[in-house]
């Protein structure tokens, strides 16, 4: 290979993008691309077209591509055939194999150094082989992007399946000849004749807000946060910690929370807590506990309460805040439900669990095969713009 060796800074320059304007109105034909990819329209572009946006600041390092001219917004750099004179989709494909995504968090706002970029080394073909290379990566890239769409669509349709196999339990069981009769709310429709329908606040114990103190990455106590509640199960990811919480609000084996502040999308879902963490474990103020009584078993109210039904309720009774919603839990604790004899929830309860598990194993299939592909996407783009493989 005799292809040339230099810095990224002799190959391209990297323009800035400009302030959107807050005054004007967000219309016209030209997309306003941000660091994650086109978010709004303007009235006039800023860069010429074919173009290559890189995200500066939030996702910073991200490489995305317009075949038409756009507004590249200040949280941007842009690269059009006026800041070089190599081929643009060549320099597209060789832009992403540089980790650029790897910047600096130095500063208040993490982001793409662009001194550092024009560090990086990168080997230059002649034009004609970067043409030829762009041709071959559009070409090979799109075949592995349609076999991961094609998993992607599937993961989304065993979701589906997953939330209608949930629903279609907990409010009309599994016996498919049992009687049937109207709930009385419009919402959930018929139900098994010998089920009731209750309100919340008649299957539980309490209802517990949780603290208000700050948390911080050291103490003898986690606390768990709105975002670590999602989809019936707890995540410990990111929990943050304090030195001394009241005993009572220590979360048992079985407690349920749910997310009484959130985005639209989290707000009502619950988790249940299953003490397999290790430490004494709270919750914060925006998150509320539920401790059942004797008349629902916990594993399978986490399971109605994040039913499509309830969670289309909480979605619809919630209230806007600043960027978020809220659910008040006095409101919530009225909310309608079907209750089955325990001995029902049980059976229902350990059907889900048989069936999920299924789905869930499909999903994770689906989701390795997805990685595998994009290995493959990210493999086959390196060796190209590097020579290790020989494109006329």
């Amino acid at each position: 290979m005799t292809w040339l060796q230099a810095k990224l800074k002799y190959v391209a320059h990297f323009a800035y993008g400009d302030a959107l304007p807050k005054d004007q109105e967000r219309e016209g034909d030209f997309k306003v691309f941000g660091s994650n990819g086109a978010y709004d329209n303007y009235g006039r572009a800023n860069t010429q077209a074919p173009v290559i946006i890189v995200g500066r600041k939030g996702s910073y390092g991200k490489v995305n591509w317009s075949d038409h001219p756009c507004f590249a917004s200040d949280t941007t750099f842009f690269i059009d055939a006026t800041t070089t004179h190599h081929h643009l989709r060549w320099l597209f494909y060789l832009l992403q194999t540089l980790n650029l995504d790897q910047g600096t968090d130095e500063a208040a706002v993490p982001g793409l150094s662009r001194d550092d970029a024009y560090a990086k080394k990168v080997f230059i073909p002649p034009l004609g082989e970067q043409k030829a290379i762009a041709h071959y990566l559009d070409i090979e890239t799109a075949k592995i992007d349609q076999l991961i769409k094609a998993k992607k669509r599937l993961l989304a349709l065993l979701d589906e399946k997953r939330r209608a196999l949930i629903t279609h339990a907990v409010t009309r069981g599994l016996n498919p000849d049992v009687p049937m009769r109207d709930s009385g709310v419009e919402w959930i429709g018929e139900i098994p004749k010998h089920w009731e329908i209750l309100p919340l606040r008649r299957i539980l114990q309490t209802m517990d807000y949780g603290i208000s103190e700050s948390v911080g990455s050291e103490g003898n106590i986690a606390v768990l946060r709105m975002g670590d509640v999602d989809e019936g199960e707890i995540s410990y990811d990111n929990v943050g910690f304090v030195d001394d919480v009241d005993h009572d609000l220590i979360l048992k084996a079985n407690d349920l929370l749910f997310n009484r502040t959130n985005s639209l999308d989290k707000i009502g879902k619950v988790a249940i807590f299953r003490n397999n963490f290790l430490f004494p474990v709270s919750f914060a103020s925006y998150l509320v506990r539920m401790r059942c009584n004797d008349s629902v078993i916990p594993e399978y109210l986490n399971y109605l309460l994040n039913s499509l039904p309830v969670l289309t309720w909480a979605k619809s009774n919630a209230l806007p805040a600043i960027g978020q919603v809220n659910l008040n839990p006095n409101r919530y604790s009225y909310i309608k439900i079907p209750i089955p004899p325990i001995e029902e929830q049980l059976n229902i309860t350990e059907y889900i669990q048989t069936n999920t598990k299924k789905i869930k194993k499909l999903c994770l299939s689906s989701e390795e095969t997805i990685k595998l592909l994009q290995e493959r996407r990210t493999s086959l783009i390196t060796a190209a713009v590097t020579g290790q493989i020989k494109i006329t």
